[in-house]
């Protein structure tokens, strides 16, 4: 059996940068970590496929315990300024 829980969000936030730079960030594996709860030292894995059908998935490592993160692309709009 396993401690699962399944929470359904959506993100928004304003950023002082183009949609684009944000984006491209997003979806690079090694800086999609920085934005969530992740240590410097303490990521065990991040990746990251984007698209739609696509997912992500960032584990991080404390205390003896790993928290897994993951998600799925269900739908993917560039902005453009």
């Amino acid at each position: 059996m396993n401690n699962y829980s399944k929470i359904t969000f959506t993100m928004v936030r304003d950023f002082d940068v183009a949609p684009e730079e944000v984006f491209e960030v997003w979806i690079n594996p090694d800086m999609i970590k920085k934005w969530f709860f992740t240590l410097e030292g303490t990521n065990k894995i991040t990746r990251n496929t984007p698209g739609v059908g696509g997912s992500w998935e960032i584990v991080d490592h404390r205390n003896g315990k790993d928290y897994r993160a993951i998600g799925e692309y269900f739908e993917m709009n560039v902005l453009k300024n």
